[in-house]
């Protein structure tokens, strides 16, 4: 059983609005500890994520699409602004080009493979499995930018 075609325009505008929701809270969020809300928001994207694995229902697949929509936006932002802000001037144009780049590149490797994995094991496993693989690169990245980018800047009053 899967979602009927006349619900996805619904579920498609909702989420955009979801993501105008989120994308309004970025600068409320920016004034906050910012690598507390970077980990928050990572942990929050891996839980829709997986909320839009387990559920077998398509409302539920519906509010982890929804969820993930609502958070990326601030979360990208707030993490482009943390990685701005280490950045030398000279090098910054270069480096937001290969980041953009390696982006593009790993879409094209990993879609393929996300497609395959869902054919074989069905939606739900690969969503579970993506989920794990997430909340191991938000972390990752999370350790790492608590270690290097806060380290260099003046410790907050």
């Amino acid at each position: 059983r899967g979602l009927d075609v006349k619900w996805l325009g619904i579920i498609l505008a909702l989420s955009s609005v979801g993501e105008y929701l989120g994308t309004k809270t970025t600068h409320y969020l920016s004034r906050k500890n910012q690598k507390n809300v970077l980990i928050v928001l990572g942990i929050a994207i891996a839980v829709f994520v997986c909320i839009g694995g387990i559920t077998t229902t398509p409302i539920g697949g519906a509010v982890g699409y929804f969820g993930v929509n609502m958070i990326y936006s601030p979360f990208v932002i707030l993490l482009s602004d943390a990685l701005n802000s280490v950045i030398d001037d000279k090098y910054r144009a270069t480096l937001l080009s290969v980041s953009n780049m390696l982006d593009e590149m790993f879409s094209v490797v990993v879609d393929p493979i996300i497609g395959i994995g869902i054919d074989a094991l069905g939606f739900g496993k690969v969503y579970i499995w993506m989920s794990m693989i997430v909340i191991a690169a938000f972390s990752i990245i999370g350790i790492l930018i608590r270690i290097n980018v806060w380290k260099k800047q003046p410790k907050e009053a």
